[in-house]
């Protein structure tokens, strides 16, 4: 066990909160932060976690760290299509709208068929009731990858 990496302790975190253990998924992702503070997406899904443990104001404290950590990759990666779509849904998650539908855009400028990106972008405009322009998104979506038509 003890030779497991920040990445395999962050994966184990997820799989943990896809059957809703999320007290054992926050334990896994302090395992892979202590082993790599900046990794981004432990702290991202450290967030979503203690979010659905109901607490979300040492949620948000992770989101935006999460945001920062993206922030320092972008600057690093400018053109990195995964580092602008992890912020955005870290951005999503905390209501930052605007600013999420500007990171998904860049993350789909570097890689129009980066279909998470669309479908993120998709999401952001449901939230903000702007349905035809979601419609739209997830319809990208669909047509750069049929397995996502239940979206439609």
């Amino acid at each position: 066990m003890g030779s497991m990496s920040a990445s395999e302790w962050c994966k184990k975190g997820m799989g943990l909160c896809k059957v809703k253990s999320y007290e054992e998924a926050i334990s896994a992702f302090n395992k892979a932060l202590e082993l790599n503070p900046a990794n981004g997406k432990a702290l991202y899904n450290k967030g979503v976690a203690l979010r659905w443990l109901g607490k979300h104001d040492e949620a948000r404290l992770y989101l935006e760290k999460a945001v920062e950590i993206f922030d320092t990759k972008i600057k690093a990666n400018p053109d990195n299509a995964r580092f602008w779509y992890n912020k955005g849904i870290a951005l999503r998650d905390l209501e930052k709208y605007k600013e999420a539908l500007q990171a998904f855009e860049k993350a789909i400028d570097i890689n129009p068929s980066f279909t998470k990106a669309w479908i993120g972008k998709g999401i952001v405009y449901d939230r903000i009731k702007k349905h035809q322009k979601a419609m739209e998104a997830y319809e990208r979506a669909v047509d750069i990858n049929p397995i996502y038509s239940d979206l439609l």
